[in-house]
């Protein structure tokens, strides 16, 4: 134990010499995140992104129906939730 190397046991990581790489926990929030998007929700998001951009205000369902050829707003609501 000498030069100043770092000895002291981590609870994960790895010991190089004088410095230690340690690799915290995912947050908790990040632990509980949603799934990705699918295709069809990043379309929508990309659309919303676009419209909200050109208009200064977000799409209704009704446009957002009508763009992606829905026939029923649940359609909408469910891709998103």
């Amino acid at each position: 134990m000498g030069g100043g190397e770092c000895t002291a046991p981590l609870a994960s990581g790895i010991l190089t010499g004088a410095s230690a790489l340690t690799y915290a926990s995912l947050p908790p929030m990040l632990a509980t995140m949603a799934p990705p998007l699918t295709e069809r929700q990043k379309a929508i998001l990309d659309f919303f992104a676009e419209f909200q951009r050109a208009h200064g205000y977000p799409p209704t369902h009704r446009e957002i129906r009508d763009r992606f050829g829905y026939t029923s707003y649940g359609t909408v609501h469910k891709h998103l939730r």
